[in-house]
């Protein structure tokens, strides 16, 4: 018999899987598969050896051969994949269907299926395309009124769905805002330049305003350059009380094209470190779109390595971000195998900052070993996180490794409800 728990949950709850009633000390082979909604087969599998009292749990022991190492009860999960090459695929509103079957030499002996669901059946999602702002609010289940959470994007464009539901299922009114859209289908910046703060600051305004909502303050998430835009939105409005930064920067780098600025506030740039090129030692952004054309994802951390180490005290000064204005608790995430930037050193500059002024509210660094850009929900496959797709055709290195970036994300999840609970309750 295999046992696992939650059989229905949703994906970011960890799981316990059990067997039993078998053979003492017998191999048994454990594999996991599920079929995503375009008809591929995600597998992963791991050999055991049952106890004398023909048990084991994932909880205790390590799989001697499989598609994860160590002991791990969700390793199952995170270390499923697809054949190299294929499309991933997810379907946000129906759940996941996992099989787990237990063999004895090819047969298969026991078998049990779970569901994971994208988001919690009782939530109320609603599309949000009024007042310009472009996204998707999320309503808690329950008569609240709710603490709120303002989601945000990283350099993919997109409406960062997932984590607004999951933070809604979780009980925060989330608003789950797009800012830039490179398709050019919204009514919204085509790029990453001179993006003024004030539609973030009329996006807070509203979702303050929504009936379902409490408090006179939000909690703020992004990742990469929205985890750099969560800090400085943090610091310079003060309707934000609890920020989480996945990756970012303490710094303010400059928009793409050319020195302009990312962002802007009351008609004025905000200051920015510009990024320098010496296309002697690093490759060129020209080369690093052919590689990723060509399909040779390549890591480009080392540009802005470079461009710190050739920038004055004066221009890293000017690019800070003030982080030490946050009204509320700071935690940062950030891998130490970062391919797209120095998200650990970037995180630094914030921390030492907030350091050096005595910031009056807890705050904190989660620097991950053998993690990289792709810090997500937790229990998610990850075998596809150390690349990263910056635009159609055009593939970066991220960095990590599957089981490092696992454990980064299922370790620093539970740590940024918490910091919500602390910041907005």
């Amino acid at each position: 018999m295999i046992t696992v728990n939650p059989s229905d949950g949703l994906i970011d709850e960890p799981i316990d899987i059990r067997l039993s009633n078998f053979e003492p000390n017998e191999e048994i082979t454990l594999q996991a598969h599920k079929i995503d909604r375009l008809g591929q087969t995600w597998l992963s599998f791991g050999r055991f050896k049952t106890g004398s009292d023909g048990t084991f749990s994932l909880a205790e022991q390590a799989p001697k051969a499989g598609t994860y190492e160590d002991v791990d009860s969700n390793g199952l999960l995170w270390s499923m994949r697809i054949p190299d090459g294929s499309p991933k695929s997810f379907s946000e509103n129906e759940p996941d269907t996992i099989h787990f079957s237990a063999q004895r030499n090819s047969t298969t002996v026991a078998s049990t299926t779970i569901k994971r669901r994208f988001i919690t059946h009782s939530v109320a999602e609603h599309a949000v395309d009024e007042e310009n702002l472009i996204g998707t609010f999320f309503e808690p289940p329950g008569s609240g009124p709710h603490p709120a959470v303002l989601a945000l994007h990283g350099t993919e464009g997109q409406v960062p769905w997932l984590l607004g539901a999951m933070l809604a299922s979780h009980g925060y009114a989330t608003l789950s805002l797009q800012y830039f859209d490179p398709t050019g289908k919204e009514n919204l910046p085509t790029s990453l330049v001179e993006i003024p703060l004030e539609y973030f600051e009329h996006a807070i305004d509203w979702l303050l305003g929504q009936p379902s909502v409490t408090g006179d303050q939000v909690g703020v998430v992004g990742p990469s350059i929205g985890g750099e835009l969560t800090l400085l939105l943090g610091a310079t409005l003060s309707r934000i009380g609890a920020v989480v930064a996945y990756v970012p920067s303490g710094l303010v780098w400059q928009g793409p094209g050319g020195e302009r600025p990312m962002w802007t506030y009351n008609g004025e740039d905000i200051p920015f470190v510009p990024l320098k090129i010496n296309r002697d030692s690093v490759p060129s952004l020209a080369r690093v779109a052919t590689n990723g054309i060509r399909g040779q994802p390549v890591r480009v951390a080392d540009l802005f390595r470079q461009s710190f180490s050739d920038l004055d005290s004066k221009s890293v000064k000017a690019g800070t971000i003030p982080v030490e204005e946050i009204d509320g608790p700071v935690l940062l995430i950030s891998g130490k195998d970062d391919g797209i930037w120095p998200s650990t050193a970037l995180s630094e500059i914030a921390i030492q900052r907030l350091e050096d002024h005595a910031h009056p509210y807890p705050y904190k660094h989660l620097a991950y070993e053998n993690a990289g850009h792709i810090i997500s929900l937790p229990f998610q496959p990850t075998a596809d996180w150390d690349t990263f797709e910056i635009m159609p055709g055009v593939t970066l290195r991220a960095g990590g490794t599957p089981s490092g970036n696992a454990h980064a994300a299922a370790d620093s999840w539970p740590q940024v409800l918490e910091l919500f609970a602390e910041g907005l309750r």
